[in-house]
C-alpha cells in the first residue's frame, strides 16, 4: 500500500475486494467489541473490510468523514494523518495531488458520488476514472484509519 501513498495518481487502481486491516493485539479486543456492538444493533451492520467489495452504486452513496481524534498535517509537500491509536503519523499523499482536494470534501456531508463528480469537473476526468480515483482514495484512508463511512439510510 505504500506505493499508493507516494503516487498521486495510483488511487484509481485500488483493487476491488475485501480490505485487509492490520491491527495490533492491543487493538484486537476493542475492535472485536465494536463489531459485536454494531452487529447487535437494530440497524443493519457492515464490516469495514467489506467496503472494497461494494459495487459503485452502493459505495457512491456512502458519506466519508474523518475519524474523531485524527490529526492531519502537512510537511515537506506531503499530507500526513495520525489516528489516535497510532504512534507515528502516516504519509497519505502529496500536497500537489488531486487527492488533497478530494480529501477536503470528505467532510461527513458529501457522498462519494458527489465528490467524484466534483473531481471530474475540476480535473477534466471522465466519470468512471474520477469515481475510481475517489473510491481508491477513500478505501486507502479507511485502511489507514483516517476516514470512516457514514452509510446511507
Amino acid at each position: 500500500m505504500s506505493g499508493l501513498a507516494s503516487d498521486p495518481f495510483a488511487f484509481e487502481a485500488f483493487p476491488r475486494g475485501w480490505l485487509a486491516f492490520r491491527i495490533t493485539r492491543r487493538q484486537f479486543l476493542p475492535t472485536l467489541l465494536d463489531n459485536i456492538h454494531a452487529y447487535c444493533a437494530d440497524a443493519p451492520a457492515h464490516g469495514l473490510d467489506e467496503l472494497g467489495t461494494w459495487d459503485d452504486e452502493k459505495l457512491g452513496g456512502v458519506v466519508p468523514k474523518v475519524n474523531p481524534g485524527v490529526k492531519v498535517s502537512m510537511k515537506d509537500g506531503q499530507v500526513y494523518g495520525q489516528p489516535k491509536t497510532i504512534e507515528n503519523p502516516l504519509r497519505l499523499f502529496a500536497t500537489n495531488s488531486p487527492a488533497l482536494r478530494a480529501f477536503n470534501q470528505m467532510n461527513g456531508f458529501t457522498p462519494l458520488r458527489e465528490i467524484a463528480n466534483s473531481m471530474a469537473k475540476e480535473n477534466g476526468w471522465d466519470g468512471e476514472h474520477s469515481f475510481n480515483y475517489v473510491r481508491g482514495l477513500f478505501l486507502w484512508l479507511v485502511l489507514c484509519l483516517i476516514c470512516e463511512p457514514l452509510l446511507p439510510k
